[in-house]
């Protein structure tokens, strides 16, 4: 069974508004978890996600090394 086109952009924006909402919620720990600047951590995590998602798309493969090295970490302790 195919997926119609429209599903699967729904569902990509779906995971990017997952991955900025994490990486929102990191900043915010990262910088002492400061009350009322949630915009300015939801936007900077938009152009960090934009910025991955742009070297992924051309090759880098940088990202993904990352995210393989993160696991390796929490998988040897």
């Amino acid at each position: 069974m195919t997926k119609h086109p429209i599903w699967e952009e729904h569902t990509m924006d779906i995971d990017r508004e997952d991955r900025i909402r994490i990486r929102a919620h990191e900043i915010w720990e990262r910088e002492g978890k400061p009350f009322g600047r949630e915009e300015e951590h939801w936007e900077r995590a938009g152009r960090e996600v934009e910025a991955g998602q742009n070297s992924l798309q051309a090759g880098s493969g940088s990202a993904t090394t990352l995210q393989g090295e993160k696991r390796n970490q929490r998988t040897a302790r």
